[in-house]
């Protein structure tokens, strides 16, 4: 298989495209020009809304979004946006007992913002992980972010919730996943300190599928890049399969070929070495 004839080339953001936390270089975005240049098209393919791409990125980079991993598909040209089921209050009901259970702070991703919840018997051991949390952000990324625990689970109860997120140390979201039925969620590790839960079948696979039977794109004419596990599904149906040098071993394990840690640029560097 010739990597050059790549007819779509579908890419995670953060720990993938982004060279620096949530943030787009201009080296990033003009390699994604060139490709498209060439004839290949580009797929977004996200765990973040929709419209935060539609609204924060340049116009010229991407054909399609696959966004809240593989909740909405968007095809930019037809405008045309599918939207598929969200987690019902039946299935937040029953995920709000593992916040109880386990010291993981809990975060609700809406259509608008993150909701960041966690149980009262909780309330010390989350503080002082938020505060870990906190400090290895500012000396990995310089930077501060602060949000207010609220330690109310049950007002997340008539919320619109579109995904469930549970933060925390990675031998404890290990066990609260195990816990998870998968016949009725979709759970992947984004990272080991976050674990991502949505309604059974959402992934990014099935978005890009849907890309591919729209388009008439065989798997082998599909390069697929990306590093947390809810990346995985897209990797597994494209005929070319990158692992960022930061990735998972999940990922690695499956990967036809390596890029370079998203710090140094990895993804863009893949693209002009292999595909331009």
């Amino acid at each position: 298989m010739v990597k050059k004839d790549i007819k779509l080339f579908a890419t995670d953001l953060d720990g993938t495209l982004f060279a620096r936390p949530a943030h787009l270089t201009q080296y990033a975005a003009e390699t994604l020009r060139m490709l498209r240049a060439k004839g290949t098209h580009v797929a977004i393919c996200t765990g973040r809304h929709y419209e935060r791409i539609l609204n924060g990125f340049p116009k010229d980079i991407y054909d399609y979004i696959v966004s809240n991993n593989g909740q909405d598909i968007y095809f930019v040209k037809e405008k045309e946006h599918i939207t598929l089921p969200i987690l019902t209050k039946e299935e937040i009901h029953n995920l709000l007992p593992l916040a109880e259970k386990y010291p993981v702070i809990l975060m609700a991703s809406t259509d608008k913002d993150f909701l960041t919840t966690g149980s009262k018997k909780n309330y010390i051991a989350l503080t002082l992980f938020r505060l870990c949390s906190q400090v290895r952000d500012f000396i990995q990324y310089h930077r501060f972010h602060h949000a207010e625990i609220d330690f109310n689970l049950e007002n997340l109860e008539n919320k619109y919730i579109i995904k469930i997120c549970f933060s925390g140390t990675t031998g404890t979201l290990k066990k609260l996943a195990k816990e998870i039925p998968l016949d009725k969620y979709s759970a992947f590790f984004v990272n080991p300190n976050w674990l991502e839960v949505q309604p059974h079948g959402i992934d990014k696979g099935n978005g890009l599928r849907m890309i591919m039977e729209r388009e008439n794109i065989l798997p082998e004419q599909v390069c697929a890049i990306g590093d947390g596990e809810n990346d995985l599904a897209m990797l597994e149906i494209a005929g070319v399969k990158v692992a960022m040098g930061n990735a998972m071993n999940s990922l690695k394990e499956i990967a036809t070929d390596h890029a370079d840690h998203y710090l140094q640029e990895g993804c863009a560097n893949w693209i002009r070495k292999n595909l331009l």
